[in-house]
């Protein structure tokens, strides 16, 4: 990695706060600080600074970011302690370091990241507010059970055969809405992440997750797809995700939108770390037969439409698809109604030139939004070292493409880079989109030169 991108990230880190992608970018990447002299006077002092690194060192080798980026904090809030007053704030430094292990992480140890129409109440388990049911498909590394199920890696190679169950398995899972929910907020983003359990009240999270077979799937899908509006919303996360990431966004996502389908996320094996980039790439690449075979099934369900919302490194599975299948004739059954591209990690030239020409084979109706404040895309372009930019870096003309420059918009966004689920206006536009509602209609867009721009 080099030293441009470290500085980049470690910025990153500190302008945002600790629920953000790069939450723990600082922690987890920057050296550690060098013992000041003060402390290094105090033998008391010395000993409680000497533990602090070493449970940072242990942290950051398990890649437990969030336990790293406390004990991080501690650190450099010690460092800063007055000399005169430094054996007194050791004991109270080392109190507060003790409560960084029961922090939990943005790579496996978290609990993890509908409609209104599609809500439901579970008999048996607590809860306030509404449930969303969404069902999923995943090529991820089996690690656990119950809701701790899969981890991060992909099970199979991209010359696996799609759809072959030892590689792709299904099921569904619920989510938890609460009624204090606001539109483009995960409540809670780290449920528990004081030890506690969430909170039905207060926090979006998952409440259970079942494996299913291929066949109780489809049949479970189909009726669901039956007794609703008769369209499926299909979401696939980017890099940094575990599958509790994926699945309260996916039904984060259908409950503001208030979709009147059945929500459905592809979760490919993301290592869900900060320092999992490359191994992401090559996780995503192997997700594409997969999500494929995934998609036919989705679309065996009777579907009238189907909706698709990629996000950043994300779009690489659905950009593979299209690449892999567009010629399929499997693909031109299945309603795909539309294709959302949101803050897409593709660089914007392989994908205009290579992408572009074959989308219309596989859906006439295609959104792109796009950021100048992207500060994540920006991050991956060098880390790349490319001289074409992002796709998602800024506006770009693509012959049947609506692409739509969010830079206003997503100023909100600490990184300019979860827009498309956490900025309302956005979320709005998204839904008229999905609905067929022209750019020319949808008032707050402005068209130039080619492309339109979304305001505040």
């Amino acid at each position: 990695m080099s030293f441009a991108l470290l500085a980049l990230l470690c910025g990153l880190a500190q302008a945002a706060d600790d629920k953000n992608p790069f939450v723990a970018a600082e922690a987890m990447l920057a050296p550690i600080p060098e013992t000041p002299e003060h402390i290094a006077k105090s033998e008391e002092a010395l000993a409680v600074w000497t533990e602090m690194v070493e449970q940072l060192e242990t942290h950051r080798e398990a890649d437990h970011d969030h336990k790293a980026f406390c004990f991080y904090k501690e650190l450099k809030a010690f460092a800063h302690e007055k000399a005169e007053d430094i054996d007194a704030r050791s004991a109270v430094r080392l109190g507060k370091a003790n409560t960084c292990s029961t922090h939990t992480s943005v790579g496996g140890e978290k609990h993890g990241k509908g409609s209104k129409s599609t809500g439901q109440r579970l008999e048996g388990v607590k809860h306030a507010g509404a449930t969303v049911t969404v069902y999923y498909g995943t090529d991820r590394n089996v690690v656990g059970e119950g809701k701790n199920r899969y981890g991060g890696g992909a099970r199979c190679k991209p010359s696996a055969t799609g759809g072959d169950p030892s590689c792709l398995e299904l099921g569904e899972l619920v989510i938890n809405i609460p009624d204090v929910h606001k539109i483009g907020h995960l409540e809670d983003e780290l449920p528990g992440f004081w030890g506690s359990d969430p909170d039905p009240a207060q926090d979006l999270y998952m409440v259970s997750l079942e494996k299913l077979s291929a066949a109780d799937w489809s049949a479970k899908l189909k009726t669901a797809v039956g007794s609703t509006g008769g369209s499926i919303f299909v979401f696939i996360h980017g890099y940094n995700n575990s599958f509790d990431d994926a699945a309260r966004r996916a039904g984060q996502m259908a409950y503001d939108l208030r979709f009147d389908g059945v929500p459905l996320i592809y979760s490919w094996g993301s290592a869900g770390t900060l320092r999992g980039y490359w191994s992401d790439e090559k996780a995503v690449e192997s997700a594409v037969p997969q999500l494929a075979a995934f998609l036919k099934k989705a679309g065996g369900s009777g579907a009238k439409s189907i909706h698709i919302l990629a996000h950043s490194m994300g779009n690489r599975a659905i950009a593979g698809v299209v690449r892999d299948f567009s010629t399929d004739p499997a693909f031109a059954s299945l309603n795909i109604a539309s294709i959302t591209l949101a803050a897409p990690d593709i660089d914007a030239e392989i994908f205009k030139n290579e992408i572009a020409p074959k989308l219309a084979s596989v859906s006439k109706n295609v959104a792109l939004y796009v950021s100048e404040h992207d500060q994540s895309l920006k991050a991956s372009r060098m880390l790349h070292q490319a001289e074409s930019p992002r796709l998602g870096e800024g506006p770009i003309v693509i012959d049947g493409v609506q692409t739509i420059d969010v830079t206003s918009a997503s100023a909100t966004d600490s990184l300019g880079h979860s827009y498309y689920g956490s900025v309302p206006s956005l979320i709005k536009d998204i839904d008229k989109f999905w609905h067929g509602t022209a750019p020319a209609s949808r008032s707050w867009l402005t068209q130039t030169s080619g492309y339109w721009v979304l305001g505040q």
